[in-house]
């Protein structure tokens, strides 16, 4: 846009490539998945479930040997974890210039940040990845965080590690709200699938809509009510985590501490006595430390071996003192078994478990050794520390913060003493409670962030979202009819739901006014893309190229019931229309047009069969068999219901409406034919109409006026019966070949024999119909096909025999090579027969020897039997 007029404009790089890019990696971000479909975002899942608990396991289950793997992992989930946040800030962020703001509320820039960058969820991830940096020792070590985990700090260290752990739980917020749209989006992808089988939409269309449904999907207000309700609900929880543990007091176990501290007082002043007996205590007491009940006690002692004493198994796995020693040495202090022992101060500054500067400050008396790796030889003295007790192996297994040091010295004296308590139990107990901890705040914080907008969800954006989706649904297929699902004890009318209930209601009259031809119609007035200021575009339009099945269907003597029922006579056109469409709709058709005593009728041909192509050879395409049979099927089914239909038959009765000195009966004609047409508005802002056009229809319409010709109520071009399936072939006869008016080529017609004038079958229930025209299969060659089960085409056509039909072939066949003579003979044949048996005779053939009859049985000069007659009726 235009900076100099002071409006906004966003950020376009020159190189097209950057869009695609950024394109590229939202895909990968949201979608993109390998061969064992795990996405991007159920990677991360799984991560964030590692770096939540990884080390808490880690503790509970695994030795000291094994901390160097979960290092590399947490390193590995580091990187992972920066560069999700590195993909989404940008990819997932528009900067638009020349429209300043502010960062955190108070950084002015001369731009605007729009998406994740600076958002609130893009600080989470920041404090999700900071707070990963003291649980790897290579980045605690460099930024100085090592101390914090040993000694007296290390119950503080776990609390505020518990409290930076709880940061990245925020985290499963956000996934929990990518995997609820990644479900949406599968079902709303079912949805375009289906839509696209049907027809109803291309495969360009699907993917366009497949892209848009991210973006277009929820609703703007639902969208930001929803996410500063969570983001509340984040904020709040993560206040209370922070601030009720440092409100809680630390109870610190200073028992080990002050034992070490009274023997060390002991050993300054000399008193042996008291200092053995001190020491004697001090190591019944912690001899072991008794583990929690989900500790196995004796996980070291298989079942079989007898010989494995279980306290010493204890003492050996869960001892609590594991090295104590005074100095300076003293035969007698350890009940004699007491021996020179030199302190383990070395190994235990290299494997961080005490501090360097720690020990010379307790020591008062270190001296730096001059080997590389010694940090202090203390104490001076050779004679060495009475060891009292000393676990050498045990400390190897023990992880820095599993242990607890007190080394307490006095310089006057030259005395020091050394305590060394393991603490692994305590460690595994916290880690225990860590996980239990960890899984209930997640809990709490997804069923708060569920619980406070639930009622908002419920009242506001669920009604708000529905209605969205009510417009798109018509948007995307206007012929689909919308069914609002509310619950029966749902006794509320909320304002919501009577919009609800209005949209519902003018989409269906949309549905109903502009029927299928008016789809293309509605979608691209409905369609959310739209601009909202512009006005609706009914007319300008382009016609769409389509192939369908046209059936023309008219009521008979329409003038005189106009003339008699007068104001009812749209009452009888009702009842008359709803036997037709109810009909027609059930054998998959669709009603275009009601012209008063007319109907136009479709059966479409599925878009994505033809792709919009002309001068396709439509006997080819696979699925005119199934839409042809259904076509016919549907029409001889209407002539079935107008002579059993209780409301149609109750105009029999009217004595006012015989004709011609006989009751009145409702008879139609209909016309089948195949082909192209024009699908699209026709008129202008003040009326449109959305039909078809095409000599495809004129067509139809003139095979329904040419069926009275015959006596016959349908009649269907060639080209529709070579679109029909063998057996429903084999149902039809062959009547005559005729050249109609707006057609190049004479056409063979055909007819599916019905008669009506008899005590027809009880009507099957409509979702039986509907069941046995969804299940329909034009291929299947069973002896129970719906030609030889169903009742009402059985009773139609009883009365023309296979006898009736090979005489009335031969007939046809011999009018047609110009033998009139001899087929009048077969034809007066079939309609004497006819007479005989009770039908009234035979209309077609009739029509045939009345026209040759009127030229003495004699063809006319040039008669071609490929080209056969001009039909005298449209």
């Amino acid at each position: 846009m235009d900076s100099q007029r002071g409006r906004s404009k966003e950020v376009t790089f020159s190189c097209s490539s950057n869009a695609e890019a950024k394109k590229t990696t939202n895909f990968f971000l949201d979608r993109a998945s390998i061969p064992i479909n795990l996405n991007f975002q159920d990677t991360m899942i799984w991560v964030t479930m590692f770096v939540l608990f990884g080390d808490d396991v880690r503790i509970l289950s695994y030795p000291k040997a094994d901390d160097e793997g979960f290092m590399y992992l947490m390193i590995i989930s580091l990187v992972l974890f920066v560069l999700e946040l590195l993909l989404y800030s940008w990819a997932k962020t528009t900067i638009i210039f020349e429209k300043p703001s502010t960062i955190l509320g108070a950084i002015p820039v001369p731009f605007t940040v729009q998406g994740y960058l600076f958002d609130f969820y893009f600080w989470l991830d920041l404090m999700a990845v900071i707070s990963m940096f003291p649980d790897i020792p290579p980045i605690a070590n460099a930024i100085g965080l090592t101390s914090l985990g040993t000694g007296t700090n290390a119950a503080a260290y776990g609390k505020l590690g518990r409290i930076a752990r709880m940061v990245r739980l925020v985290r499963l917020v956000k996934l929990y709200k990518v995997s609820s749209g990644r479900a949406q989006r599968k079902q709303r992808e079912a949805e375009l699938l289906e839509l696209t089988k049907k027809g109803v939409i291309t495969l360009e269309e699907y993917t366009e809509k497949l892209q848009q449904t991210d973006t277009n999907k929820q609703s703007k207000v639902g969208a930001e009510l929803s996410d500063q309700l969570t983001r509340r609900v984040i904020a709040i929880v993560l206040i209370m985590l922070c601030v009720v543990p440092l409100l809680t007091v630390l109870e610190v176990q200073m028992g080990p501490e002050v034992a070490t501290s009274y023997i060390q007082k002991l050993n300054k002043n000399g008193d042996t006595r008291n200092l053995r007996t001190a020491i004697s205590s001090t190591m019944e007491q912690y001899s072991y430390y008794s583990p929690s009940t989900w500790v196995t006690k004796n996980k070291d002692c298989p079942d079989d071996d007898k010989n494995c004493d279980e306290e010493e198994t204890m003492k050996a796995n869960f001892k609590s003192l594991v090295y104590l020693g005074v100095y300076p040495y003293n035969e007698f202090v350890c009940n004699g078994e007491t021996t020179p022992f030199e302190l383990p101060y070395n190994s235990l500054v290299d494997d961080g478990i005490v501090d360097k500067d720690y020990v010379a400050e307790a020591s008062k008396t270190g001296v730096k050794s001059e080997r590389e790796k010694d940090y202090y030889a203390w104490p001076a003295a050779t004679d060495g520390y009475s060891v009292c007790d000393n676990n050498a192996e045990l400390i190897r297994k023990l992880r820095p913060g599993e242990m607890d040091v007190f080394l307490f010295g006095d310089d006057s004296s030259g005395s020091s003493t050394l305590a060394i308590f393991s603490v692994k139990t305590q460690r595994q107990e916290d880690a225990l409670y860590n996980v239990l901890t960890t899984v209930f705040v997640a809990i709490m914080l997804l069923l708060g962030a569920h619980t406070f907008s639930s009622d908002a969800d419920k009242l506001v954006l669920e009604p708000i979202q529905s209605m969205m989706d009510l417009v798109e649904k018509v948007a995307e297929d206007p012929s689909r009819e919308i069914v609002l699902d509310y619950s029966e004890d749902d006794n509320v009318n909320y304002e919501t739901q009577l919009i609800e209930s209005a949209i519902q209601k003018i989409t269906s009259l949309l549905r109903v006014g502009f029927g299928v031809a008016g789809s293309e119609i509605i979608k691209e007035n409905l369609n959310s893309s739209n601009d909202s200021d512009q006005p609706l575009d009914l007319v300008d339009s382009p016609g769409k190229l389509i192939y369908a099945a046209f059936g023309f269907c008219d009521i008979h003597e329409f003038d005189h019931l106009t003339d008699k029922l007068e104001v009812q006579i749209m009452d009888f056109v009702n009842d008359v229309a709803t036997v037709v469409h109810e009909q027609v709709h059930t054998w998959a058709g669709q009603c275009n047009k009601n012209l008063g005593n007319s109907f136009l009728m479709t059966w479409r041909v599925p878009y994505a069969a033809t792709g919009g192509q002309s001068n396709i050879d439509v006997t080819r395409l696979s699925a005119m068999r199934t839409i042809a049979d259904k076509a016919m099927i549907g029409y001889v089914k209407v002539v079935a219901d107008l002579n059993r239909d209780e409301k149609v038959m109750g105009y029999r009765k009217r004595q006012d409406l015989n004709l011609d000195g006989k009751p009145f009966k409702v008879h139609m004609g209909f016309g089948l034919h195949i082909g192209w047409g024009i699908e699209g508005p026709v008129g202008s802002l003040q009326k449109v109409d959305a039909t078809y056009l095409s000599p495809h229809v004129n067509m139809a319409a003139r095979l329904e006026t040419a069926s009275r010709q015959y006596g016959v109520p349908l009649l269907m071009s060639e080209i529709f019966f070579r679109c029909l399936s063998t057996k429903a072939k084999e149902q039809c006869r062959k009547l005559d070949r005729v050249s109609v008016k707006g057609s190049v080529q004479s056409i063979d017609i055909y007819t599916f024999d019905a008669y009506q004038d008899q005590q027809l079958p009880v009507r099957r229930a409509t979702k039986d119909e509907e069941v046995k025209s969804n299940e329909y299969d034009p291929d299947y060659e069973g002896e129970d096909d719906i030609f030889n089960t169903d009742q009402d085409l059985i009773a139609l056509k009883r009365h023309f025999t296979p006898e009736l039909s090979e005489l009335h072939t031969k007939g046809v066949g011999s009018y047609l090579r110009g033998n009139w003579q001899e087929a009048n003979k077969y034809l007066q044949a079939v309609d004497d027969k006819l007479r005989e048996t009770g039908y009234g005779g035979d209309g077609p053939s009739q029509t045939l020897i009345r026209y040759m009859g009127k030229r003495n049985f004699t063809p006319d000069e040039g008669w071609d039997e490929k080209k056969g007659r001009a039909l005298t009726s449209k």
